[in-house]
């Protein structure tokens, strides 16, 4: 959930491979409706079901990343949610500023992986 928006909202928890933490609190059928989960929608689909317990147990990377892209597939097939607002913020930086990479969670750029061109360290 976001801490600071009025409406339910959902990241993940690491931005890479987190279908699993983005996925299961919000798809996966009754066992994640609130209270105890963030299934705000009440979606519950066996064939979205399947496909998340598939890929959560799956061994291989690949195959994993095919039944999570069939799962989020599924969902938007079936509606299971729509966004109501879509928050678009400008980020800028200078030229010399390297690998600003956006972070939803920050709204921002990671400041933890920035760097400034060699040679360039001013304004």
């Amino acid at each position: 959930m976001c801490g600071t928006c009025p409406w339910p909202s959902w990241n993940a928890s690491w931005f890479g491979d987190a279908a699993l933490a983005f996925f299961k609190p919000l798809l996966y059928g009754r066992s994640s409706f609130p209270p105890d989960g963030s299934n705000f929608g009440l979606y519950d689909s066996a064939e979205t079901n399947a496909l998340i317990e598939r890929a959560a147990t799956a061994v291989d990377r690949d195959e994993a990343a095919a039944l999570w892209a069939k799962a989020d597939q599924q969902a938007m097939r079936d509606a299971a949610f729509y966004p109501t607002v879509q928050p678009k913020t400008a980020n800028y930086r200078a030229s010399h500023v390297k690998n600003a990479v956006y972070l939803p969670t920050l709204t921002n750029f990671d400041p933890a992986n920035v760097w400034l061109e060699e040679g360039r360290h001013g304004g």
